[in-house]
């Protein structure tokens, strides 16, 4: 809405974006699973 998108499409939008941090979290947790990514995130 910030951007002057209808309201329809700002919701649109934050459901995608909270989709696509959902499965990169679920990406993560299986990296480390696998050992292909140290358990503290490289820090």
């Amino acid at each position: 809405m910030l951007f002057g998108h209808p309201f329809a499409t700002a919701v649109l939008i934050l459901a995608s974006l909270a989709q696509i941090g959902e499965f990169s979290f679920i990406l993560a947790k299986l990296g480390v699973r696998l050992q292909l990514v140290p358990e503290t995130g490289g820090i």
